[in-house]
């Protein structure tokens, strides 16, 4: 597959769906666990301008790949600046959009995600230039990762990271019920039952 898509940009480099086969790469390369080439074919996909003719993923979804590959790879500043970047293309909660029935559509899951990985980021890393002690971050982590649960109460890992906060701020009570929240949603991850057992 990558031979093939990679003939198709050499034989056309003019081709009117060059960001989608640049997005395919990306993912193929990410499976392979090449986070360096598969950054490299997501970043060409976001600066392409043949992404307006309609592709598998929005430019804040290709966005948000590029922050969690910068996580991956350790590349803590740029995933911080990717992910900063990215919240501020969101539309204010405020202006959420209502479905024809009226109900609240929620356009949010991925603002959700954002602030998730930008709260874990918070969380665990001390080497951002961020200009903030431990405990301005550790406020700022769970101010997002609130902010994360609000807009999708249904992923068990914001209810860990925010856990795991809260046992940090030594918040042991609001760590545990966190905790149980998450449970409910991932019974089957170690961690979760591990931080619970450090809690009592």
């Amino acid at each position: 597959a990558i031979r093939a898509f990679q003939q198709v940009l050499y034989t056309d480099s003019n081709f009117p769906r060059r960001a989608e086969v640049h997005i395919r790469l990306g993912f193929i390369y990410k499976q392979l666990l090449d986070y360096k080439s598969s950054l490299k074919h997501f970043l060409r996909s976001y600066n392409d301008s043949t992404l307006a003719n309609g592709c598998t993923l929005s430019r804040q979804e290709i966005l948000f790949i590029i922050g969690r590959l910068y996580e991956i790879q350790g590349y803590l500043q740029q995933a911080y600046d990717t992910y900063e970047k990215l919240i501020s293309t969101f539309a204010p909660p405020e202006q959420t959009v209502s479905s024809p029935n009226g109900e609240q559509r929620n356009d949010h899951k991925l603002e959700a995600k954002v602030l998730r990985q930008l709260g874990w980021l918070y969380y665990y890393s001390g080497d951002l230039q961020t200009g903030q002690d431990k405990e301005q971050r550790l406020k700022k982590a769970i101010h997002s990762l609130e902010t994360s649960i609000k807009y999708d109460n249904t992923c068990g890992i914001s209810f860990y990271y925010l856990g795991r906060c809260y046992a940090a701020c030594k918040k042991h009570t609001e760590a545990f019920f966190t905790y149980r929240n998450c449970v409910d949603k991932l019974d089957q991850n170690a961690d979760v039952w591990c931080s619970i057992g450090y809690e009592l």
